[in-house]
């Protein structure tokens, strides 16, 4: 039994695992069986074994409280972190009485994570791991509030900016309080009538924060448009480009980064190469593609120590070639070395091919290999190919410069239609105030 007071048990559907992924703790099923050891790698044989077992579940427990990273030089203290839950908690209890949302707390909450980044330039963010059934929604928004600020500050926003970004983070997903629990922590894809529901959130956190704070427009509007996409094809109104404005599209990308890399009851957390490869895949529809090449450009350094691709690690390019990382111009580089050992025709070469993803657009990472009968059976074919007393011609060097890729423009319409103002006050009676979509988000950098 898990001790409650630290630790919790968490339930994993067999669909979300995947070779190679670890779990912080001994798997089991629930009749008890032990399946496989906490910290080592899940190979493939295993999970088709419990499929094939008819086993759809298996269960874990770990820790409440940790970091997904444990930076030597953690950019927020101890103290600010647990400020910051302790108000998610008083946000909630606020929601439920329908009373005031305690802006004084949430104010010094924002000012003193502002405190702490500004003042730790080249320390590195330390996310919290929080992932008890009811309080992801806290430790959510607690890293998305600090993944807006941090990127904010990259970005140029002032003092006045950076506090507008990081209350909107915080209070991003207030609306989710009223939807049902049942719906939040659903494993599977929802019906279309719950997420019809899902998609009334922003809504409603709009609702709240007009009614029970005294928070001006701006902060309105992060919570009632993060869920925009930059081609229109977001909710709650299908807004595209400026319409949004910048602020809102910041704290959906920290919403997503986070969403990605953050486990819940139901499913494990994935990488951070997968959440960055993400994002750069949906530059230009899901986010604004300025934005989410600073984001995939600047951020990765502020937030891990590590390397993003472990050199030795054999990838998958999108081009179906396969290879392994020798070299990187830095551990958090999205673009490293790679010698490709298998073709995109899926043929062994005769000796391996260096390619430097810095000065190749045509080449992306799409796949880290993890299972480990995949990779021995690549380790065999390396040292065959390695092992010829011929040598590849080529020897890469890294070059400082970075090819600057071209920045797909998108076509936006400015002008908002009536039909959108509309068809939102229709929504159970709430009045959208039109000033939320005048370009207003002046004098922020």
């Amino acid at each position: 039994m898990p001790d409650e007071k630290n630790e919790f048990r968490v339930e994993l559907y067999v669909k979300f695992l995947y070779p190679g992924i670890i779990l912080k703790g001994d798997a089991y099923t629930y009749a008890g069986d032990k399946v496989w050891d906490g910290g080592s790698p899940f190979t493939n044989e295993i999970i088709q074994s419990l499929k094939g077992r008819g086993i759809s579940k298996v269960f874990y427990t770990r820790s409440k409280l940790s970091q997904k990273r444990d930076p030597k030089n953690p950019m927020v203290s101890d103290e600010q972190i647990k400020k910051s839950v302790d108000i998610s908690r008083e946000i909630e209890q606020a929601v439920t009485s329908k009373s005031i949302i305690p802006e004084k707390g949430v104010n010094e909450v924002v000012d003193g994570f502002i405190n702490n980044i500004s003042s730790s330039e080249g320390t590195v963010l330390n996310l919290l791991e929080l992932k008890e059934y009811d309080d992801y929604t806290y430790t959510h928004s607690i890293n998305v509030c600090l993944l807006s600020i941090l990127f904010a500050k990259k970005m140029n926003y002032n003092e006045k900016g950076l506090k507008i970004v990081g209350i909107g983070a915080l209070l991003h997903d207030i609306g989710k309080q009223m939807i049902s629990k049942e719906i939040l922590n659903k494993p599977f894809n929802l019906t279309r009538e719950e997420f019809e529901i899902m998609k009334k959130h922003p809504i409603y956190g709009y609702e709240l924060i007009r009614s029970q704070s005294s928070y001006g427009t701006l902060i309105q509007k992060v919570v009632l448009l993060h869920h925009e996409k930059y081609i229109g094809k977001g909710y709650p109104f299908g807004l595209r480009g400026e319409q949004i404005g910048e602020i809102a599209q910041i704290v959906s990308l920290a919403d997503n980064f986070d969403a990605i890399t953050s486990e819940r009851v139901y499913k494990p957390a994935r990488p951070y190469w997968y959440a960055l490869s993400t994002i750069k895949k949906e530059s230009g529809t899901s986010f604004a593609p300025r934005l989410a090449r600073a984001f995939v450009e600047d951020m990765p350094k502020y937030l891990t120590e590590a390397e993003i691709f472990t050199k030795g690690g054999f990838v998958v390019l999108n081009t179906g070639e396969v290879g392994e990382v020798i070299d990187y111009r830095f551990p958090q580089s999205l673009k490293p070395v790679v010698n490709i050992f298998i073709n995109s025709k899926k043929e062994i070469v005769r000796y391996p091919i260096p390619v430097n993803l810095e000065f190749d657009d045509s080449r992306t990472i799409e796949n880290v290999l993890e299972d480990e009968g995949i990779l021995k059976r690549l380790r065999e074919i390396k040292e065959k190919i390695t092992s010829k007393k011929e040598k590849s011609p080529y020897n890469p060097v890294l070059d400082p410069e970075i090819v600057k890729t071209v920045e797909e423009k998108v076509e936006e319409t400015k002008e908002i239609p009536p039909t959108i103002i509309e068809e939102a006050q229709k929504l159970d009676q709430v009045q959208i105030d039109k000033d939320l979509f005048i370009d207003n988000e002046t004098d922020l950098k």
